[in-house]
């Protein structure tokens, strides 16, 4: 499912303050709502991306199905932290079913400007979809070079 997430000021505060980075705070306690919500550890990714008013905010993927929507909302907004919008609290949290290569590249569409916002990496991945995402690289890399190899061979 794709995702989007707002901060409180208060949880946008201590992860622009925090030594390890503001993405490694936001991921820690991302990690840690959705275990609590869970009860089991879920893979995400996300990257940060940074509003025209320079407040950041999370896009991202996240491996529940769409019978646990409203409880990936509940777990998004509790690690959002309270919410101070005057939109309201159902603008903090956006779960949808989007995850393609467009929400990929909106999700990432900022990552200079964040870079110039916030302290360290924009992007975080789970290591299993780290690992499930290098075993694809490295299949299709083989795949393209055993063609690449055969087409060379063939033109002699």
């Amino acid at each position: 499912m794709s995702f989007t997430l707002n901060f409180g000021p208060e949880v946008e505060k201590a992860a622009r303050a925090d030594p390890a980075s503001f993405t490694e705070h936001v991921r820690r306690r991302l990690r840690r709502f959705l275990k609590a919500e869970f009860g089991r550890t879920v893979d995400y990714w996300f990257g940060v991306d940074i509003s025209d008013e320079g407040r950041p905010h999370l896009h991202g993927g996240i491996t529940v199905s769409g019978n646990e929507a409203e409880a990936l909302g509940r777990a998004l907004a509790r690690a959002g932290g309270k919410w101070g919008s005057v939109r309201g609290v159902k603008h903090q949290a956006h779960v949808g079913d989007r995850l393609d290569d467009d929400w990929a590249s909106y999700a990432t569409k900022k990552i200079t400007r964040s870079r110039q916002e916030v302290f360290g990496s924009m992007l975080s991945v789970t290591d299993s979809i780290r690992r499930a995402a290098k075993d694809a690289f490295e299949r299709e890399r083989k795949l393209v070079l055993s063609v690449t190899k055969e087409e060379n061979i063939s033109h002699y």
